[in-house]
Formats: C-alpha cells, structure tokens, sequence
C-alpha cells in the first residue's frame, strides 16, 4: 500500500507540476513584455562634481535633427526612483553604493531607432541645463558623439542605440562611477525555482519508498 500511495502521491505531483514549470516558462516571461521598456539613466551633478537629488529631467523627442521636438508622454515615462509613469522623473536614491545623483527611467517604447532626444534638467532656481551638450559622455562607449540638431536647445540631441545605452552623464558633470546593474527576467528565475522544488520532493518521495 506504500508503495501505491506513493505512486499515486508522484503522478500527481507531476501533473500538477509539469504545468506550471511550462507556463512559468512559456507564459510569465511575457506579462510585461509589449512594449518593452527602454532603460536610459543619468547622472546629475553640480559644476563641482556633487551629486544632485530631486533634480527634474524632462526627455523631449522628434522624428528630426530640426524638431520640432515635443514633450514625451508621461504615460511613455516610468520614473523607477518614484515608482510612477511621470516626465519629469527625478533624481535620487539609486542602490547602496550609489545613492545619489542618479535619474532611472523605464521608457515604455519599441525602439528609439527612428527618435531624436534632449533632456532638460532643472534644480531649485538655477538656470535650466540640457543634455545632450557638445562634451557629453556616455562612460563605457568612447565612440558616442551627440547629433547636431538646429532644433535642440542645446543644439544636439541623441540618437538611436546611444540614448539607450547605459549611463549618461548629464550637463554639468563629470563621469559616474562604473554601475551595471543586470536586469534578471522574473520568467527563467521562476522556472529554474520551480525545478529545483521539484527535484528536492522527488528525491524526498524517493527515500520514503526505499524505506522498509
């Protein structure tokens, strides 16, 4: 009778299991999938190399270097330090190491192949500042250069993959610290957890059954 309650006890974990190891797989990946967000990040300090928080960035775009170049939907801009879809997004807080200074935005569009961007910064009563400028850098890719756009404010703008591409620095600043931050899908985790629960029952219901 072990035996049988044991096998019946198996199959039925198995049949609850192997469903949801493949939908977590097949189907939790792709909850928040469409459109995939577009990670861009800054980091904002005075002319004395000081982090900035609560410093307001507000991304502009354009199909064109001329313009003319419009506001970016807040719905389109999810401020990850404010935990809200706002544009402005804000400055502040970004992990235990570096906690200050820092703007992270999720934009929730397919690509920005097609897109120009500037981004204005303003902080208390200072006179507002721009990013892209002539000297801004993107720490990691040497080979970034803004665009010059005669409808900026700035007179650049970015482009295509190099809006998107990790760190930039913001107009006054100096380079940040090296920071990568990997993005693990929830998916692959949840799949992978979901295996390892099962191996260690199985092995369990296996050792039960040797048992005399």
């Amino acid at each position: 009778m072990k035996r049988t309650h044991s096998s019946l006890g198996f199959k039925l974990f198995l049949a609850l299991a192997i469903p949801l190891l493949l939908w977590t797989i097949l189907v939790a990946p792709k909850v928040n999938a469409s459109p995939d967000p577009l990670n861009v990040s800054w980091y904002v300090t005075d002319s004395g190399g000081n982090p900035i928080d609560n410093a307001h960035l507000t991304i502009y775009w354009s199909t064109s270097t001329s313009g003319p170049f419009t506001q970016m939907s807040s719905s389109i801009v999810e401020d990850k330090i404010a935990s809200a879809y706002q544009n402005p997004f804000i400055t502040g807080y970004w992990n235990p190491t570096y906690q200050h200074g820092y703007a992270l935005a999720d934009l929730h569009i397919t690509s920005v192949g097609s897109y120009y961007f500037y981004v204005t910064i303003d902080y208390d009563a200072q006179p507002t500042w721009y990013w892209p400028v002539a000297t801004s850098v993107k720490p990691g890719d040497p080979t970034w250069t803004s665009v010059v756009a005669t409808g900026s404010p700035s007179g650049f703008a970015a482009s295509g993959s190099g809006f998107g591409n990790g760190i930039t620095t913001a107009y006054p600043t100096q380079p940040p610290p090296p920071q990568v931050i990997p993005e693990v899908p929830l998916g692959p985790a949840m799949a992978l957890l979901s295996m390892m629960v099962a191996s260690v029952i199985y092995v369990g219901m296996k050792r039960r059954k040797v048992q005399p």
